[in-house]
């Protein structure tokens, strides 16, 4: 499969996931997906990244698997497992680095790594027979209270100043601050208690101030008069608190303006498959940085 075929297939798929969200009823883009915690490999014990935590939802989400597990066919069968004989799998991305030989301006040779894409295809454990895992029900792990405050302290360990004040939630890059309405002006929704939509949008607006200068320096200058632009940002932070709800096992807060930055986002996917990889990829730094900066709190301790 070529590059171009992988990132249409994989952008197809993410885009009739959202043309599928009724608009009417606020529905966060990636509610319904991160609700299913992160895509996970049993025999390597990580979490899925990127645009393939994405991919990986939609696919469980349209197919109707139960479990967040995923691994390649050779993975299944060496934990005793065997894929079930017509079961389809679904592709996953990777990049591996190759070294190649060129010349510098001095007429030296020199090594460059260049990154090139490569593709797996990988099946979900409701595919397989032979094997039993254990349950995964995320929200099993701890109740809520535990969960909030995880989310709490994830959130003030980053150093950002979050001042709680007004009726909406924004970061401001002139002043480098988050402002976030307070939490009893949140409510309870169909997926998420206040509480957890408080910090669902909390999440948003720290992906959107990892993108700082004096951080990941993402430019956030002029955004609102750059449509593209714009709809590509929110799209990062979008994906950055979708990645970051279900290390808490808390839900995904829906907005009312969804409704604009899906058809926004819909528009420029179709035109750009890879836009969805970018911002995924985008997202995927943002989460890591603030989960760097959980560490640098603790050695500061």
């Amino acid at each position: 499969m070529s590059k171009s075929e992988i990132y249409n297939d994989i952008t197809n798929a993410i885009v009739a996931h959202l043309e599928s969200i009724n608009l009417d009823d606020y529905e966060a883009p990636f509610g319904s997906l991160c609700e299913f915690g992160l895509p996970h490999n049993p025999t390597t014990e990580s979490n899925y990244s990127g645009v393939n935590i994405v991919n990986l939802w939609v696919s469980q989400f349209s197919k109707g698997y139960s479990s967040a597990r995923w691994a390649t066919f050779n993975q299944w069968k060496k934990l005793g497992g065997k894929v079930r004989k017509g079961e389809k799998s679904t592709p996953i991305i990777f990049y591996k680095t190759r070294l190649i030989k060129d010349t510098n301006e001095q007429g030296e040779e020199d090594e460059k790594s260049i990154p090139m894409l490569k593709m797996h295809r990988v099946f979900n454990l409701d595919q397989i027979e032979g094997i039993e895992l254990e349950s995964q029900s995320a929200k099993e792990l701890t109740n809520l209270v535990d969960r909030i405050a995880l989310a709490d302290e994830f959130c003030k360990n980053t150093g950002a100043k979050i001042i709680e004040n007004g009726r909406k939630a924004f970061y401001q890059p002139s002043t480098d601050s988050i402002t976030m309405p307070a939490p009893e002006l949140f409510n309870d929704t169909k997926t998420a208690t206040a509480t957890e939509n408080f910090y669902s949008v909390l999440f948003h607006e720290l992906t959107h101030w990892s993108g700082g200068k004096s951080r990941l320096n993402r430019d956030l200058k002029g955004l609102k008069q750059n449509k593209s632009a714009y709809a590509f940002e929110e799209l990062i932070a979008e994906l950055g608190a979708a990645f970051l709800c279900p290390k808490f096992n808390i839900g995904q807060f829906a907005r009312k303006d969804h409704a604009q930055y899906i058809a926004s986002w819909l528009k420029v996917m179709k035109d750009d498959p890879k836009f969805v990889f970018k911002a995924s990829a985008a997202a995927n730094n943002a989460v890591a940085y603030l989960e760097g900066l959980q560490s640098d709190m603790s050695e500061a301790a």
